[in-house]
């Protein structure tokens, strides 16, 4: 009988392991958010300068953006607002 009760314990252990494992990632995810939110502006541009190459401009709201690229003497193209970061 004590085998049985061994395996049923480890069996226990394991999954004890995963759910505390789970909850660590969920903090750190939750973190390396926080701080992605923090440092990385939430809205990119493609804008193109005077000799026609494709230039990235980043910024926190969508009129500094605009405000760079007319700054920089850019021709934007288009605006995104990522959802998430890789």
């Amino acid at each position: 009988m004590p085998k049985y009760d061994e395996r049923f314990a480890q069996e226990a252990q394991e999954e004890e392991y995963l759910h505390l494992k789970h909850l660590d990632d969920e903090y750190w995810y939750a973190q390396f958010s926080d701080e992605l939110r923090i440092k990385e502006p939430p809205f990119v541009a493609m804008a193109l300068n005077s000799q026609g190459q494709l230039v990235m401009v980043r910024g926190l709201t969508e009129d500094e953006v605009h405000l760079a690229c007319f700054a920089n003497q850019l021709q934007l193209l288009d605006v995104y607002y990522p959802k998430q970061f890789i």
